[in-house]
């Protein structure tokens, strides 16, 4: 009897292991079949639509030329020409007024302690007739500071020369214009001994109120970082 007993028992385990081993398949089963779903359902990464590009549109100031009909902004004021002729043109800023530079240099043509002063307008055109000081400082330690003027008249074009002048390192020569009741200058100088001096002076055209006159002005502004940490 309990042979048969341990037999059924036997039987019984054996039965119900299968049992377990055939739930366990199923299961597995299903989570495949449940993971396939699901990696099936994930839509695939949406693929950039082309984007269209826009098209190169050419530049009418590209050869760097205004346009002549180019309107000027409302209550804009009116625009004239410029009061210092086409001296403007040699560069800088549209509208700003660049003047032709002074100039005091050795001339080995001239004879030696003479001084030839030519006189030009913002055209770099001479201007005749025009009356040109000429000054002269004498600096002495035993007998201070002491100035002579010479004058001279200015020709067709636009020159006026002094000669026979002093020669010596305590002296300076500075050539000066009232023109139109202006003050202008050249830069003081010296001569050395047996050479002449060739000045360029520039003189402009006066104005004697504001309200005339064209203001313009340029600055530029420098900055730096630190780290004072």
């Amino acid at each position: 009897m309990r042979t048969r007993s341990s037999a059924g028992r036997v039987r019984a385990a054996l039965v119900l292991l299968g049992a377990l081993a055939a739930g366990t398949a199923s299961g597995a089963g299903r989570r495949d079949a449940g993971a396939a779903k699901n990696t099936a359902a994930v839509p695939m990464a949406a693929q950039p639509e082309a984007v269209a590009q826009p098209e190169a549109v050419a530049d009418p100031d590209e050869d760097g030329t205004e346009d002549e009909g180019e309107a000027l902004p409302a209550n804009h004021p009116a625009v004239q020409g410029n009061p210092h002729g086409g001296a403007a043109a040699q560069g800088g800023l549209p509208g700003m007024f660049k003047p032709p530079q002074d100039s005091e240099k050795e001339d080995p043509s001239l004879p030696p302690g003479s001084i030839a002063v030519d006189v030009r307008d913002a055209d770099d055109k001479p201007v005749p007739g025009e009356l040109i000081t000429l000054g002269e400082l004498i600096n002495s330690i035993a007998n201070g500071d002491s100035r002579k003027h010479f004058q001279g008249t200015t020709d067709d074009r636009g020159r006026v020369q002094f000669s026979g002048l002093d020669i010596a390192s305590n002296i300076a020569y500075r050539v000066s214009s009232g023109y139109q009741g202006g003050s202008f200058g050249a830069m003081p100088f010296q001569i050395p001994q047996g050479k002449a001096i060739h000045v360029v002076l520039h003189v402009y055209q006066v104005v004697h109120d504001i309200r005339d006159a064209l203001v313009v002005s340029e600055a530029a502004v420098a900055g730096e970082m630190r780290d004072d940490r």
